[in-house]
């Protein structure tokens, strides 16, 4: 019964793609089976059978008996099909000033996301009205939602209202059969003759409510992935935890200059760093360090081609889904404290009213010797408290002191609040 679906179905779509192309002839069904090179007689019937469907559906017409032809439209145009929970939907086409509406009937078997061919019908209200001819190809983002079986049957229940009707399971697992697990599930095909598309299960996500199943669908339904392809996480994996002298030899070293994070004591991850010197007459320079990436990401890599997908890092309350595998954002590019990092600065010097004087941008080696927190780099600028483990900041502005008495509280506020580096705001979440 299946085979039969699949053959209709594929020549379903052939029928419809030779009408388009023969759009001004007439063709009887004869006809239409020797521009497909069909000879079995089975499937010469089965051609019948779709062309009437065809014509119920208005999608041909019968200008004569038993001969049919494409009905001539002010043009076809295909697009991105978006649902709304109402149930009907807009195809959306960059090169149109407007969408298409696509009332519920006319939608045959496409759903949310799919890319779909569009016969566009006369004005019949304010935007253009269509009718979906076919779906060039279905959406590749999963459908996240509960389990449900009946007898002999397993269907998913979608989460997403834009998709109005329950997913067909084809290879559900015995133990989401029993408990009713959330899944999440790929549409694989969608049978003119069934009511209800066929989806496989790719991921079983846990218990119904559960707060890991729960983010996991969220995810999901944005389509964010939260784990990498086995070659990007081994390709990450070959890659030294510290850099090398050879890395590191041709870079502005600053492996001896204080380097201190001002992270909040929450922070997950630690890619970026400040330095501070105190020159003579006056100068202060400040770096602001970045964790040099781009060494280790060659372009066209698995790990860069990943990354372009992803685009960015997906900060969640109770995790972070990250661009870059694990090995990389969490050790390779963490700038964590006394071990020697790669990384990317800019430079410049500050004059005691706060005015830049000099800048420099380049690739630099650190070491990053300290850890301030936001709550307190503050305090300890401000009201010079310098934490007695942090002997070589101290022994830094003591040195400073002694050398001008600019070190006055007032003298740093002033120059903090130009240099943006006042945190009196309250942190946004």
């Amino acid at each position: 019964m299946r085979k039969i679906i699949k053959e209709k179905t594929g020549l379903r779509k052939e029928i419809i793609s030779l009408f388009q192309a023969q759009h001004k002839s007439a063709l009887n069904y004869k006809q239409i089976a020797s521009k497909l090179e069909i000879k079995d007689s089975n499937l010469r019937k089965l051609i019948l059978e779709i062309l009437t469907e065809l014509t119920q559906e208005g999608i041909i017409k019968e200008p004569e008996r038993g001969k049919f032809s494409a009905i001539h439209s002010n043009k076809t145009i295909s697009g991105r099909l978006e649902m709304t929970k109402k149930g009907v939907g807009y195809v959306i086409n960059k090169s149109l000033k407007s969408d298409i509406f696509i009332d519920r009937k006319n939608l045959g078997n496409a759903l949310h996301g799919d890319e779909v061919l569009v016969q566009i019908s006369d004005r019949s209200r304010r935007q253009d009205e269509g009718r979906i001819l076919e779906v060039v190809q279905r959406s590749e983002r999963l459908v996240t939602g509960l389990i449900k079986a009946g007898k002999g049957t397993v269907f998913l229940i979608p989460d997403d209202l834009r998709i109005d009707t329950d997913i067909f399971i084809r290879n559900c697992p015995e133990e989401a059969r029993v408990a009713g697990q959330r899944a999440a599930v790929k549409i694989v095909d969608w049978p003119a003759t069934a009511k209800s598309p066929f989806g496989d299960v790719i991921e079983l996500l846990g218990e119904p409510e559960s707060n890991d199943a729960e983010v996991k669908a969220i995810l999901i339904s944005n389509g964010i992935k939260y784990t990498f392809p086995q070659s990007v996480v081994d390709e990450a994996e070959r890659i030294p935890s510290l850099p090398s002298a050879d890395e590191a030899k041709d870079r502005r070293d600053f492996r001896k200059i204080l380097t201190f994070t001002i992270d909040p004591v929450d922070a997950r991850d630690f890619d970026d760093a400040l330095s501070v010197e105190f020159l003579e007459n006056g100068i202060t320079r400040l770096g602001v360090h970045i964790a040099d990436v781009s060494h280790y990401v060659r372009e066209n890599g698995q790990i860069d081609k990943e990354a372009k997908e992803r685009g960015n890092s997906v900060y969640l309350v109770d995790r972070v889904i990250p661009m870059l595998p694990e090995h990389l954002s969490n050790v390779v590019c963490s700038l964590r404290p006394n071990e020697e990092k790669l990384t990317f600065s800019v430079v410049f010097d500050l004059d005691k009213e706060g005015f830049v004087k000099d800048e420099w941008f380049g690739r630099t080696v650190t070491n990053r010797l300290e850890d301030l927190r936001m709550r307190r780099h503050r305090r300890l600028f401000l009201e010079r408290k310098i934490p007695c483990q942090m002997s070589c900041f101290r022994s830094t502005c003591w040195r400073r002191k002694s050398e001008s008495e600019d070190l006055r509280p007032a003298h740093w506020k002033s120059l903090l609040l130009k240099c943006a580096l006042n945190s009196t705001r309250k942190e946004t979440r």
